[in-house]
């Protein structure tokens, strides 16, 4: 007696994750409700190898599925997957943007608080240079992905519009390219001025590096009264973290974007607490060149 063969079993991780998409698609659009967002969203499944899958469009739809082993090429070579790695990075930038004002903020406490800051971040090298090298890191990838899309993008439309008037396009997002170029070159000066103490760059002619309190500490504090005394070096610190801002007024509600977290029902709450951090940040950061500059802040240790 003849029997029909039943359909052939897939075999691959791929298949197997394709057989599966329509159990996943339900899953999804029922507990995340998926169907809200407009814009991609990255959801990774073990199906016996690793499978991502790209979940997207207004239904919840999977419009795409590769094994996670391509996952780094795709991530490096396709549009989306740059805009996540500038999401990401953002990200771990924006915290430690946030982390280093706190540390700063600490010279409003006096010499004893900042210094013993400072010496404890210094006297433990093996978690300060790996923290460092992380950032680099960031940067180099944040600023190496946002350059890519920008370039992609004036590929795509390599004729400008006849009438280029950027009605919908905030300011800050039209010089997100010329003001983070501005911004690391400000990180390049910071690391050179504040962190290697060089003394050539500082433009008060002392050495940084031979400053030290009564606990043979480091003097952090004076080391920044001193620097921020020279006005060409405060007012480049205030133009550059008002650039850095601007770069975070967007960047935060375009992360929330690149990630899918963003709505039309949240946008005008994520655009708004974006430039409202934003703002936090230029004032917590511009405090103390202001304060030591205009009103004479910490005066006693330039004597």
């Amino acid at each position: 007696m003849h029997t029909e063969a039943g359909p052939k079993r897939p075999t691959t991780p791929v298949q197997k994750g394709l057989q599966a998409i329509p159990l996943i698609i339900n899953v999804i659009s029922a507990n995340f409700q998926l169907n809200q967002f407009s814009s991609l969203t990255l959801l990774e499944f073990a199906l016996d190898s690793s499978v991502l899958l790209l979940v997207g469009g207004n239904r919840g739809r999977c419009v795409w599925a590769t094994p996670m082993n391509n996952i780094i090429a795709y991530l490096f070579k396709s549009s989306l997957g740059k805009k996540y790695i500038m999401a990401v990075t953002g990200c771990c930038l924006f915290l430690f943007v946030i982390g280093h004002m706190v540390g700063n903020l600490q010279v409003f406490l006096g010499p004893e608080a900042i210094n013993r800051y400072g010496h404890f971040l210094q006297s433990n090298p093996e978690l300060i240079w790996p923290a460092r090298i992380g950032l680099l890191v960031f940067v180099g990838l944040h600023f190496w992905s946002a350059m890519q899309i920008t370039l992609e993008n004036r590929a795509a439309r390599p004729v400008a519009y006849a009438n280029s008037k950027p009605v919908a396009a905030s300011y800050a997002s039209r010089t997100m390219v010329m003001g983070g170029l501005i911004v690391v070159s400000f990180i390049i000066y910071h690391l050179l001025h504040f962190t290697f103490q060089c003394k050539a760059i500082n433009l008060t002619g002392q050495d940084f590096v031979g400053f030290t309190d009564p606990n043979n500490h480091h003097d952090i504090f004076k080391m920044i009264v001193v620097g921020f005394n020279q006005p060409l070096v405060a007012g480049f610190y205030l133009l550059s973290m008002g650039l850095l801002c601007l770069h975070l007024s967007h960047g935060l509600s375009s992360m929330f974007q690149s990630l899918g977290w963003k709505n039309d029902a949240y946008r005008p709450i994520i655009d708004c607490g974006a430039k409202v951090v934003a703002t936090v940040i230029f004032i917590g950061y511009s405090s103390i060149p202001v304060a030591i500059l205009v009103f004479k802040f910490g005066k006693e240790a330039l004597k």
